[in-house]
């Protein structure tokens, strides 16, 4: 008598961390460039800030570009730039943190501090922001690490509150690399 019924559209969902997460882990990342790693500061610095990944257009203002698609060249879609920031910062974890000898790691975490503030204080979340969403896109492979992240959780407690930065999605001003020896400037960008 009628048109027999159909079942709705499945919803979709946007891909997440988690998916962005499992990018990192499985991809191989695009040729390393000195723009790429710019676009993968900025996402990181405000992922840190906003405690969420940013959107393309939070990307693409805080690099002064007009157009939105601008960010994505080259690295296709947002989860691909969510996943270089993913890889970079395990790759630091997972080659630096966790095979160091137990004597060593204050070494290495002081020198990644440092690089990270560099960045901007807020970024003392990205190891712990990291280290969880590679946990829940790959339990086996970090799960048993949880003793040895949970330092690099604590780290998150040192970054400034959100109400710290006015605007969240200013435009990010990168700090200027500093030469071998000399302390990262600790004051929080305006």
């Amino acid at each position: 008598m009628g048109a027999t019924p159909t079942s709705p559209p499945a919803p979709t969902r946007a891909p997440g961390i988690v998916d962005a997460a499992r990018r990192a882990l499985t991809e191989r990342p695009p040729e390393p460039s000195p723009r790429r790693a710019r676009l993968l500061d900025v996402t990181a610095i405000l992922w840190c800030r906003d405690l969420r990944p940013p959107t393309v257009r939070q990307i693409a203002a805080a690099t002064g570009h007009t157009s939105p698609s601008t960010p994505l060249h080259g690295f296709g879609h947002l989860v691909d730039i969510v996943a270089g920031v993913i890889r970079r910062e395990w790759g630091q974890i997972e080659h630096g943190w966790l095979p160091a000898p137990v004597d060593d790691r204050s070494d290495w975490l002081v020198d990644h501090v440092r690089s990270l503030l560099a960045l901007d204080p807020a970024c003392l979340r990205l190891p712990a922001l990291v280290s969880s969403a590679v946990a829940a896109a790959d339990p086996a492979r970090s799960v048993p690490l949880a003793a040895q992240l949970a330092p690099l959780h604590a780290l998150a407690a040192f970054a400034p509150g959100p109400d710290v930065v006015d605007d969240p999605g200013a435009v990010v001003h990168l700090r200027p690399p500093r030469g071998p020896g000399q302390d990262p400037d600790l004051a929080v960008p305006a």
